[in-house]
């Protein structure tokens, strides 16, 4: 499931059938969202055997040695163990796992600003990492409306300066 993207879910249970249902708001906010919707996860029981995989190694001379190695799969096919990481920005992978996407969106105004209209306006800021950061963990009104921004008291510092790093480069 590390591929499997939610729109903003809001609620989730385990239903009499033993799946869990996971209720997703959608991306908008105060709209009707077409992505909004009622996922579900079925739980895949039991281990799949180790898969054998031949590779064949040409050398030197076009001599040709084949190894036999072992592959673990899970349900889906996909290798266990461990993995290369992601290719997503560490802000912008705080920001997914956040609450932000509530208030706001890459490329279009929703309760609050876009992120994109943020880099625009802090764009020669050589503050804008600190002030952004502490109004993010403390919460901010007036500058772009009359509604106010959350404050994440949670959210670390370093954290936070990911976050806006990430906004400021777009």
């Amino acid at each position: 499931m590390p591929h499997t993207k939610l729109a903003s879910p809001i609620d989730m249970e385990v239903g009499p059938d033993g799946k869990i249902y996971i209720l997703e708001y959608g991306n908008g906010w105060f709209s009707k969202n077409a992505d909004a919707g009622i996922s579900r996860i079925d739980y895949n029981a039991g281990e799949l055997p180790s898969k054998r995989v031949n590779k064949t190694v040409t050398v030197a001379g076009g001599k040709s040695s084949s190894d036999t190695t072992y592959k673990d799969l899970d349900k889906a096919d996909g290798s266990l163990g461990h993995k290369e990481g992601s290719d997503v920005p560490k802000g912008e992978a705080l920001v997914l796992a956040s609450d932000c996407k509530a208030c706001h969106a890459t490329d279009k105004k929703s309760v609050g600003p876009s992120y994109k209209e943020v880099a625009k306006r802090y764009k020669d800021n050589k503050d804008a990492v600190a002030l952004l950061s502490h109004k993010i963990i403390n919460g901010g009104s007036g500058v772009w409306g009359e509604v106010a921004m959350a404050a994440h008291p949670s959210l670390k510092e370093d954290e936070a300066n990911e976050i806006v790093k990430w906004i400021l480069s777009l």
